[in-house]
């Protein structure tokens, strides 16, 4: 583990995107509680039968903004820059402070192992579970939030599990060589500690063989 600063205050930085990000997700959601909870009349209702049409259009940036986020990759140096574990991933979490006309927003972008990356999910919806919601346009963002930050969440789970899978299948003679000639729980060992894979998912690995 890096002896600097955490990865709260050295990788929390705003920066301009988070504007649009909030922009987007708020007037989406806005129009999405106001057409599901004010009754109108298809048929007879002007203003409603443009909101059906319109309504999509104005929810699209937030969906896309979301997704761009999900799917755009930086620098990929494969090891974390908190405690310099490989298999690491770019994360983005967010999180929301609702100061009653104000918000703050900050998010935590840095290339996380699996267990750095929970430490920031968790860290970063729990602030936004707890002080998000204190301010007049923050409820309509905060969900989105906690779904960027669950969306990065598990998109990281997702890729630890391939990287590990593709690790132990690089190792997969050096095992079978050792499983000939040492106990099953020293090859565990020795597997995990070459892979970095947890002990349990090696000796699941290891009986297929």
């Amino acid at each position: 583990m890096s002896s600097g600063p955490s990865f709260i205050t050295r990788y929390f930085r705003q920066d301009a995107s988070l504007i649009g990000t909030m922009l987007a997700f708020g007037l989406s959601t806005l129009v999405i509680v106001i057409a599901a909870t004010v009754p109108m009349d298809l048929s007879k209702d002007a203003l409603f039968a443009l909101a059906v049409v319109m309504g999509p259009a104005v929810a699209l940036p937030g969906l896309v903004v979301f997704l761009a986020r999900l799917v755009r990759r930086r620098s990929h140096r494969g090891r974390c820059d908190e405690c310099r574990a490989p298999g690491a991933l770019e994360v983005r979490y967010l999180q929301v402070t609702g100061l009653l006309v104000l918000a703050v927003v900050k998010e935590a972008r840095f290339e996380a192992c699996s267990e750095c990356s929970a430490r920031a999910c968790s860290a970063t919806s729990a602030h936004t579970a707890l002080f998000g919601w204190w301010s007049v346009l923050t409820p309509l963002v905060v969900p989105w939030v906690l779904l960027n930050n669950l969306a990065f969440f598990l998109k990281q789970r997702i890729a630890r599990g391939a990287a590990h899978t593709a690790a132990l299948e690089e190792h997969r003679d050096y095992a079978k060589n050792l499983l000939r000639t040492k106990d099953f729980d020293v090859v565990v060992e020795v597997i995990s500690e070459v892979t970095r894979c947890d002990p349990a998912v090696v000796a699941k690995w290891l009986r297929t063989l």
